[in-house]
C-alpha cells in the first residue's frame, strides 16, 4: 500500500516532504557518527598493507642472498620480478585507498569536523590519522572531566536550552556563591589574626598616662588568694605550682599546651632546634595549599569547556541517546561560555582567597592538636558545590551531569603540544609551589607569631620551662607593680 492511498491528496506532497527531510537527517547523522569509525578502518588497513609489504620484501631480500651466493647473480631478476609482482596489487589496494580517503570528505560534506582520531602504528608509536580538513589539520581533540557540581550544571542548562532550569540553577550557583564569600571575607578573615597581639600589646590608661602592658605578665604575680602566697606553700607561688606541671588549673592546662608547641621536634630520634609547632603549622599550610591546588585545577578543568565547538543549527549542543542511556554534551554557544569564563574567574578569587587567609588561620594556631581540626573546618568551605548540588539540585538535573558522557574539546595542535610537554612537569612544578607558599607563610607569619608566643608568652611565665622536662620550679617573688 503507497502513501498516495493511504494520505489525504491535501497531505501527500507534505509527506513526502517530511519523508526526505527525516531521510536527509539520517544521512547527517550517520556521516557524523560513522565517517571517523571509517577513516581510522581505513588508515589502519593501509598502515598494515603497507607493514606487510615490507615485511615481504625484507623476507624476499633475506633468501634471495643464499640464492646468490649458490647460484650466482642470474638468479637475481627472478627474485625481483616476484617482488614487484607481489607490491603491485598493493599498490594498488593504496592507491584505492587514498582516492576514496580524499574523495569522501567533498562527497561526504563537512559533516565530521572536531574528530582527529589516532591508532597505534605496526611499531607500537601512537599516530594521529591524516585530517580531511584545514580545520581538523589545526586541531586536536581533548577529553573534558567536569566535576557533579553547580558550575557543571549552570553550563548543562545553557545547552539543554531549558530557560526555567537556568535560572533556578543560577540561583543556586548565587547562593553558594555568596556563602563562600561570606565564609572568606567575614569569618575566616576575623578568626584568622593573631590572638597574641591583643594579649600582649595591650594599651591601658592610669590617670592621664597610658602605657602598653602585657597581660600574662600578671601570671607571674600570685593570681589566686590574697595575701601573694598559695596555701600549698608559703615560699612558692601559682606560677610555680603551673610550670612544675602540678596544677590542674586553667592555668595548668595552658601552660602544658605552650610547652607541646615549644617542645623541639624529635622524630626519628633526632635532635633539632626545630619547635613542633613551627612544625606542625608548615605540615597543614602544605596540606591547605594542596587542597587550594586541587580546587583550581577543577576549575581550570571546567574551563576547558571554552574548546568545545560553536553552537550551530544543524546539531543541538546536547542529545541523549534513549538506547545508551547517554548524554552528549556536543557544543556550546557563545553565552554559555561566557559563563564559563565568568565561572572560573569566580572560582579562582575565591580560590586565592582561601588560600591566603586559610593559610593565615592555620598560622595562629596555638595548641597542636587545633591544628588539624582548622584544616578540616576550612576544607569543607569547598564542598558547598558538592553540597548544593546534591541538596538543592531536581532529580533531572542531577540525572542529566550523572549520565553525561565525557566531552571532547578542540584545541590548537602546537598548544596541544606544549601542554602535553608541560604536564610531564606537572609533579615538580606543584611542589616547587607549595614549598614557595609554605616557605613564604613561615617567614613572614608562622616564624614571627611563634617567637612572640615564645618570648612575650611562655618564656615570661616560665622561665626555666617546664618541670616535664628536667627542670625545677623556679622560686618567684611576688612583683610589683
Amino acid at each position: 500500500m503507497s502513501m498516495d492511498s493511504v494520505l489525504p491528496p491535501g497531505h501527500v506532497h507534505e509527506g513526502h516532504a517530511w519523508m526526505a527531510q527525516m531521510r536527509q537527517e539520517l544521512m547527517v547523522e550517520i556521516r557524523q557518527e560513522l565517517m571517523p569509525e571509517m577513516r581510522c578502518m581505513q588508515k589502519d588497513l593501509e598502515q598494515r598493507l603497507q607493514a606487510w609489504a615490507t615485511s615481504l620484501e625484507q623476507r624476499l631480500g633475506e633468501l634471495e642472498k643464499p640464492v646468490e651466493a649458490s647460484h650466482g647473480d642470474h638468479v637475481r631478476p627472478h627474485w625481483r620480478e616476484q617482488t614487484l609482482h607481489q607490491k603491485k596489487p598493493l599498490a594498488r589496494v593504496r592507491s584505492s585507498l587514498k582516492e576514496n580517503h580524499h574523495a569522501a570528505p567533498k562527497a561526504e560534506g563537512a559533516g565530521t569536523q572536531g574528530v582527529v582520531p589516532s591508532e597505534v602504528s605496526s611499531d607500537g608509536i601512537l599516530q594521529t590519522v591524516e585530517p580531511a580538513t584545514a580545520d581538523e589539520a589545526e586541531s586536536t581533540t581533548t577529553m573534558l572531566f567536569l566535576k557533579e557540581d553547580i558550575y557543571t550544571d549552570v553550563v548543562m542548562c545553557m545547552a539543554r536550552r531549558k530557560p526555567l532550569a537556568l535560572a533556578t540553577s543560577l540561583l543556586v550557583m548565587l547562593l553558594c556563591v555568596t556563602l563562600q564569600f561570606l565564609f572568606v571575607l567575614d569569618m575566616v578573615q576575623i578568626v584568622a589574626v593573631d590572638d597574641l597581639t591583643s594579649s600582649t600589646d595591650v594599651i591601658t590608661v592610669t590617670g592621664d598616662k597610658s602605657r602598653n602592658v602585657n597581660i600574662f605578665s600578671a601570671w607571674a604575680k600570685e593570681p589566686l588568694p590574697p595575701g601573694g602566697r598559695s596555701e600549698f606553700s608559703a615560699n612558692f607561688t601559682m606560677v610555680d605550682w603551673v610550670c612544675s606541671g602540678s596544677s590542674w588549673s586553667w592555668y595548668g592546662d595552658k601552660v602544658t599546651t605552650m610547652d607541646e608547641y615549644h617542645r623541639p621536634w624529635r622524630g626519628f630520634g633526632l635532635a633539632s632546634k626545630l619547635k613542633t609547632g613551627v612544625l606542625f603549622g608548615c605540615l597543614v599550610v602544605f596540606v591547605w595549599g594542596a587542597t587550594v591546588i586541587k580546587k583550581l585545577r577543577s576549575a581550570l578543568s571546567f574551563a576547558m569547556l571554552i574548546t568545545l565547538p560553536r553552537s550551530n543549527g544543524d546539531v543541538p549542543d546536547y542529545e541523549f541517546d534513549e538506547l545508551e542511556r547517554v548524554g552528549h554534551l556536543h557544543s556550546l554557544s557563545f553565552q554559555a561560555k561566557a559563563v564559563v569564563i565568568l565561572i572560573t574567574i569566580i572560582r579562582c578569587v575565591v580560590c586565592g582567597l582561601l588560600l591566603h587567609f586559610g593559610a593565615l588561620f592555620l598560622v595562629y594556631t596555638g595548641k597542636l592538636t587545633d591544628f588539624i581540626l582548622n584544616t578540616v573546618a576550612l576544607a569543607f568551605i569547598f564542598d558547598f558545590e558538592t553540597l548544593f548540588f546534591e541538596v538543592f539540585l531536581a532529580h533531572d538535573k542531577q540525572v542529566s551531569i550523572h549520565t553525561l558522557a565525557v566531552p571532547q574539546g578542540k584545541i590548537h595542535r602546537k598548544f596541544a603540544s606544549s601542554v602535553i610537554q608541560l604536564g610531564h612537569m606537572t609533579e615538580i612544578v606543584i611542589i616547587i609551589v607549595l614549598a614557595i607558599v609554605v616557605l613564604g607563610y613561615e617567614r613572614q607569619y608562622l616564624s614571627v607569631y611563634a617567637n612572640v608566643y615564645y618570648e612575650e608568652v611562655y618564656k615570661l611565665i616560665c622561665p626555666r620551662g617546664m618541670s616535664s622536662r628536667g627542670t625545677k620550679p623556679v622560686k618567684m617573688d611576688k612583683l610589683d607593680e
